[in-house]
């Protein structure tokens, strides 16, 4: 557990059971906390939400199992600040209830964690006024979404088209429930949270980074998000000037390239391709590369080119060729 994952689980005002000064007091805290998440004052207001939730008289089970369930990056968290707060110690019978507690956000498995939806932790997002409730995923692993028709209708057309032409408001009275069981749940989280006012964030781990990437352009390309395909293109590629990437990030450039619904269509800088290349040059691994830019993708299923593989190759070749040049050059020449 980081503390990344600890703010996607942040409790609401509404969590903390006490008085309505104590909500609104935290949710003070919380906003200003979201207001800076992005810059280099946001651990100090994400100490003063955790001092606070700390210190309530007579905090909820759902503040508590907070407390316990990220014990470790919240204490790191403190110990930075030289607060002299102690946390609440974590018994192993409160860490199996937090362990299968909030079954009401995800479904399925029990033997996996539950995942709170960063949705819910978003600058324009309230829990006030939902009336469409999201399922996505299949049985093993399901995340359930409550969002706003008006909200999404305004700022995503596509999907507010479809849930209108999906949920006839004469035969729909309600909250309506919407199943979508071939939509990668944490790509959609990722995506709601982007329309809902969220900066598009990659994963620090890049098992999780590149499947994330491709899973939400597809989504993204369906509803015509072309802001945040840009958003993503341009986060994934200014990475590879300081990433250290494995091999297994060529296919998901190679993805971009050949996705023709996205305008402009992409074209990575030659500084960011020729920064990738040079990392692999560095690990002895320009063979390997090589060979790896072969398995990409050139025909489809209909047996034609892939649009965009012809620029994909050219960009990689021009860099690789570069950096070669570059690194073969002697000393004085450089």
């Amino acid at each position: 557990m980081d503390l990344q994952e600890a703010v996607m689980n942040l409790p609401y005002a509404t969590d903390i059971k006490g008085s309505l000064l104590q909500a609104e007091k935290y949710e003070k805290l919380l906003f200003k906390f979201y207001q800076h998440r992005d810059d280099e004052r946001a651990n100090d207001y994400l100490t003063a939400v955790v001092q606070y939730l700390i210190l309530l008289d007579e905090p909820s089970d759902m503040v508590v199992d907070f407390l316990v369930q990220f014990e470790r990056p919240l204490r790191k968290l403190l110990d930075k600040a030289k607060v002299g707060i102690q946390l609440p110690k974590p018994k192993k019978d409160d860490i199996k209830a937090v362990e299968m507690a909030a079954g009401n956000l995800v479904f399925g498995s029990k033997k996996k964690p539950a995942r709170k939806p960063k949705l819910y932790s978003s600058l324009n997002y309230t829990n006030e006024y939902t009336d469409l409730t999201i399922v996505a995923g299949k049985k093993d692993f399901q995340m359930v979404f409550e969002v706003h028709i008006a909200y999404l209708t305004k700022h995503c057309l596509v999907l507010g088209q479809r849930i209108q032409e999906r949920f006839d408001p004469q035969k729909f009275w309600g909250k309506k429930v919407l199943e979508e069981p071939d939509i990668n749940p944490i790509a959609l989280d990722h995506v709601l949270s982007w329309v809902y006012g969220d900066p598009f964030r990659l994963p620090n781990s890049e098992k999780d980074a590149l499947p994330l990437v491709v899973n939400c352009v597809n989504i993204a390309v369906s509803l015509n998000l072309q802001p945040l395909i840009a958003d993503i293109v341009e986060i994934l590629t200014k990475t590879l000037l300081h990433r250290d990437w494995s091999l297994s990030i060529i296919p998901t450039l190679g993805f971009l390239y050949t996705k023709g619904e996205i305008t402009p269509p992409v074209r990575i800088p030659q500084k960011r391709l020729m920064a990738l290349v040079h990392c692999f040059w560095t690990k002895n691994q320009l063979e390997a590369f090589q060979e790896t830019l072969k398995t990409v993708t050139v025909v489809g299923s209909d047996g034609k080119p892939v649009l965009g593989y012809a620029e994909f190759f050219q960009d990689m070749s021009v860099a690789l060729l570069a950096i070669v040049n570059r690194c073969k050059r002697p000393n004085k020449e450089r």
